[in-house]
């Protein structure tokens, strides 16, 4: 594995590894995604450098900006897949589930629901995101092999 593979992956390992195996059964479920986040930040200054040391001084500018571009356009298609992955799997396991995450982050429809109707939802949305995660995983295991 080239030096810089090795480095990407343990960098987005990292914050990955309590995700897949964990289960949320609460509602804070933004924790593992805020961490990621942070570790993923820092990477994108190296990323932007490697592509900029790779171009002469007078391509500097095209290497930057479509380092950027094509980072806003991954972050798009993966926002659109990875949402539709998210709405399949709740959909697959809860039928007429419309406004299941709606119904549940807002506090006064919330608490119009039963426990066993909250815990039905809180599941389905924790195994969806669950699914997104292992696709993550695989994805950026092929990627890295």
């Amino acid at each position: 594995m080239s030096e810089y593979r090795s480095d990407a992956f343990h960098f987005l390992r990292l914050p990955h590894s309590g995700c897949i195996a964990r289960r949320a059964s609460d509602l804070n479920v933004l924790k593992p995604e805020r961490l990621a986040a942070r570790r993923l930040g820092f990477s994108n200054g190296t990323f932007l450098v490697c592509a900029q040391s790779a171009v002469g001084w007078n391509e500097r500018g095209v290497a930057t900006a479509s380092n950027i571009f094509m980072r806003q356009i991954g972050q798009s298609i993966g926002t659109a897949a990875f949402g539709a992955v998210f709405n399949l799997g709740i959909y697959s396991r809860i039928p007429n589930a419309s406004d299941t995450v709606t119904r549940l982050m807002n506090p006064a429809l919330r608490r119009r629901l039963g426990t066993g109707e909250t815990m039905r939802f809180v599941d389905a949305i924790a195994r969806s995101l669950h699914d997104i995660y292992v696709i993550v995983a695989l994805v950026a295991l092929a990627f890295l092999s």
